[in-house]
């Protein structure tokens, strides 16, 4: 897998997020209103919540896709992602698209190639907290390794079942 397709990946987990939000929410808001007898309110205030939730969505989305092109050179999108990059595609989507916040490192503070990337510590922490990368070894995250295919795969499998369980 590129990192390109591992974007692109992290990006249609961001739109079925997205459709589930808005679907619940409109759902949620109308039969609220629907039981108080006002249909024609109903309809009218879920649309609006639900431009709502799409535009902050969207928001979240805009801000992902914009610290990925701004964090690694187009020709990197055609690369397999290095263990560190990914943690760092991770740890944004968390924050900007799940609305995630960080947490203290606990036991990843003590991996001893933690602060190899200074810039991808807090990153590599908080995706290693949450179960979505894994170290490579007991107490090594060995961040300059590429990320295999399968890897990739199940960090992507874990990232969905942490979205569906928060």
């Amino acid at each position: 897998m590129t990192l390109g397709e591992l974007i692109e990946n992290c990006l249609y987990l961001a739109e079925e997020i997205a459709g589930k939000e808005e679907t619940a929410e409109k759902e949620a808001t109308a039969e609220k209103k629907a039981a108080a007898g006002m249909e024609a309110a109903a309809g009218m205030e879920a649309a609006a919540g639900m431009e709502a939730a799409v535009g902050k969505e969207a928001d979240g989305i805009a801000r992902f896709r914009g610290f990925v092109q701004s964090a690694f050179p187009v020709s990197a999108f055609r690369e397999p992602p290095l263990r560190k990059d990914a943690a760092r595609i991770f740890h944004i989507f968390l924050l900007e698209i799940a609305g995630e916040r960080d947490r203290e490192w606990g036991e990843f503070a003590g991996l001893r190639d933690v602060y190899d990337c200074r810039i991808c510590a807090n990153a590599i922490a908080q995706v290693c907290l949450r179960g979505i990368l894994q170290p490579a070894a007991p107490g090594v995250f060995a961040g300059d390794r590429i990320l295999s295919g399968a890897e990739a795969e199940e960090a992507l499998q874990r990232l969905g079942r942490f979205l569906a369980a928060s």
